[in-house]
């Protein structure tokens, strides 16, 4: 599941890989920082579950993390990012295949409301 992520994930370590590779005759020293930029990157996306990691997200418990403002809804996909009780940033994307259809028109029509409800200053008491 979630097969854009590691897709994604993936397509980013080989254009890194080869922008290192495009160094061709620059200093040994800046083709190792380079290459060092390509291990962290890797390590990020494998410490967020992007790819190789069995610390993937499966299931998404909504009270305790704070959904950021910055989570977009896209036509047949989405990009979820909240921060958990520990202050950690995550990040998931999400699109068709990923889940099940409903499912995944069920999520974008409550972050849509969530993001209307938000937006609109609070009706007055009566």
């Amino acid at each position: 599941m979630r097969r854009a992520e590691r897709l994604a994930a993936w397509l980013a370590l080989v254009a890194a890989g080869c922008a290192v590779a495009l160094l061709g005759t620059a200093p040994g020293w800046t083709q190792l920082i380079a290459a060092a930029g390509v291990g962290a990157v890797a390590f990020g996306l494998w410490q967020a579950g992007w790819i190789g990691s069995s610390r993937r997200i499966v299931d998404l418990n909504w009270p305790p993390g704070q959904l950021s403002a910055d989570t977009r809804v896209f036509r047949d996909a989405v990009w979820l990012r909240w921060t958990t009780p520990d202050g950690r940033r995550r990040s998931m994307f999400l699109r068709c295949g990923d889940m099940p259809a409903g499912q995944l028109r069920g999520l974008c029509v409550r972050l849509r409301i969530e993001g209307l409800e938000r937006a609109l200053p609070e009706a007055p008491a009566r």
